[in-house]
């Protein structure tokens, strides 16, 4: 008897940037998997040098149902590229 997972739940960083001065290499929405801690903080590092607005927050998604279940915001100021 095969088991299957019911619950394919995601957590991960995202970054969302609207900021026109962002890099060029990175991309609206960019995810990290938790295990990726260095490199989330590398671009946060280098996006608050840069003064650049962005949101960086801690998403869970439900795979199953394709809804985000929570977001956990560690940045919350891309609204002001609008």
């Amino acid at each position: 008897m095969q088991t299957t997972n019911l619950y394919q739940i995601s957590i991960y960083y995202l970054f969302r940037c609207d900021d026109k001065r962002k890099p060029e290499y990175m991309k609206n929405d960019e995810s990290y998997p938790l295990l990726e801690y260095e490199n989330v903080f590398k671009l946060k590092t280098e996006l608050d040098k840069m003064c650049i607005n962005y949101d960086l927050l801690i998403e869970r998604f439900d795979r199953n149902t394709d809804e985000v279940l929570s977001n956990d915001y560690i940045v919350s100021n891309n609204y002001k590229n609008n």
